[in-house]
């Protein structure tokens, strides 16, 4: 009896292992791994009929699979690309990876009849560039106009990875090169060197463009500080207000999908965790610091579900008494713009203040003001009479005025979409299309796609 049973069980032994070797099954073989490309050789059996491969720079599967309720099984074969070549193997490049990165290749098999299979996952880092000695960015500006310039970054053979950004002279005062130094950590690293155009700057105005990178070793080296100034007569066309707003759909917040934004809270509090000041949905307003008084503060991402940080960023804000400015236009108005602390008022042309300390922008066009300022934790522009009354308010809903000297008109811009205004705010052009060109007798728009010709008065014409 007991012979028997022992043949029965090496039978069914036999049988197990013999299903196993109809179970579909990928191999991923790494035949090349650098600082920025892999190069992966996928193997399928023969009783794998497709199958389902999912690359992952980050931890992207387990994450939706958590947020969404799947299993990864269904997150790979939902997102991931589907390969029907199982005859030979498939060989993939995968570029644009960044250096000493974590990176996994999900691949879920499947049988005819799209049966998924045990989800396996890959992994492997990509290698450091860079060097063991001190990491330097080199910095040159050239072709410097009133309101853009050209800056070159050009990393040493020491930098792993560094960061880059521009700020005006008065805010790195203000701010002092720590906190510029952590406000430029928030952007993605880079790795190469970066040629780049800045447009819009403000004329006469001088400028910071700041670098510094880690070498391989994971080390900072030296930080560069390359100052220039834009030509002209000081005149600001638009104040980068970056550094005490906080856009939480946006910037430091970018790595978040946009569909899992319900899902979080963008929160200031002071340094040390006692009092939270402002908290706002993510994507459904802004941090606004500049209505807060001097401290340091926290600013994170933070998960409703168990109030874990997901991003943090620490930023010092430094302020001042009142400075005054004085304008003289073109058309001989005079004024006075105000600043106080991070805010500005319009003055007349004493000093006096018309307005309130409440706008991030001001600056003159055509006889009124441009200006922006905030409802609640929404950001909007406005146009103001020389007086401070308001000509297009905040109801309107814009997040950008901009004046058009062609046609003395304004251009608007609400929720991405684009619409025209006069000078009295009179709407002509409802902001409801994706782009619009004034042909100087009608004007041509784009939406969905199609291109609409209007009249003067905003009427589509047949």
């Amino acid at each position: 009896m007991k012979k028997h049973l022992f043949i029965l069980i090496l039978a069914l032994c036999g049988l197990s292992l013999s299903a196993q070797t109809d179970i579909p099954y990928v191999s991923v073989d790494l035949k090349q791994i650098t600082p920025y490309n892999a190069i992966l050789k996928f193997h399928s059996n023969k009783d794998c009929h497709h199958y389902y491969v999912y690359k992952d720079r980050g931890n992207e599967v387990i994450l939706w699979a958590t947020v969404f309720g799947m299993i990864p099984e269904d997150v790979v074969s939902s997102f991931g690309n589907r390969i029907d070549t199982v005859e030979e193997d498939w060989t993939s490049h995968w570029t644009d990876l960044d250096p000493e990165h974590n990176c996994q290749v999900y691949v879920v098999p499947c049988d005819a009849d799209d049966h998924h299979y045990s989800c396996e996952a890959t992994r492997f880092k990509t290698f450091f560039d860079g060097g063991q000695g001190r990491s330097t960015i080199q910095i040159s500006s050239n072709f410097i106009t009133d309101t853009s310039a050209y800056i070159l970054c050009v990393p040493n053979e020491e930098t792993a990875g560094y960061y880059n950004g521009i700020i005006p002279s008065d805010w790195f005062n203000k701010l002092g090169l720590d906190s510029v130094c952590r406000l430029m950590q928030t952007h993605e690293m880079l790795y190469e060197t970066d040629r780049w155009g800045h447009l819009f700057l403000n004329r006469g105005t001088r400028y910071a463009v700041v670098a510094f990178g880690k070498n391989g070793n994971g080390e900072f080296g030296d930080t560069t500080v390359h100052w220039f100034t834009t030509l002209g007569k000081k005149q600001i066309v638009e104040q980068d207000t970056s550094p005490v707003i906080f856009y939480s759909s946006g910037g430091f917040t970018g790595f978040i999908p946009e569909d899992q934004w319900p899902q979080y809270v963008v929160r200031a509090s002071v340094a040390d965790g006692s009092r939270i000041l402002q908290e706002v949905g993510l994507g459904e307003g802004n941090i606004i610091l500049a209505t807060l008084p001097v401290s340091d503060y926290f600013v994170d991402v933070v998960r409703k579900s168990d109030g874990g940080e997901v991003s943090e960023l620490m930023l010092s804000i430094r302020k001042e008494d009142v400075t005054k400015e004085y304008f003289k236009e073109n058309d001989n108005f005079e004024w006075t713009r105000l600043r106080q602390d991070y805010t500005y008022a319009l003055g007349n042309v004493d000093g006096t203040a018309v307005t309130p300390f409440i706008f991030t922008k001001l600056y003159y066009v055509n006889g009124c003001f441009i200006a922006k300022t905030h409802s609640g934790n929404k950001l909007y522009d406005v146009l103001l009479t020389p007086k401070g009354k308001y000509i297009i308010g905040t109801e309107r809903g814009y997040d950008k005025i901009i004046y058009d000297s062609f046609s003395d008109n304004l251009y608007v811009l609400k929720s991405g979409k684009v619409g025209v205004c006069d000078m009295h705010g009179r709407e002509i052009v409802k902001a409801v299309y994706d782009d619009i060109i004034d042909m100087e007798t009608c004007y041509k728009a784009l939406k969905d796609g199609k291109e609409i010709l209007l009249d003067k008065f905003g009427k589509i014409i047949n």
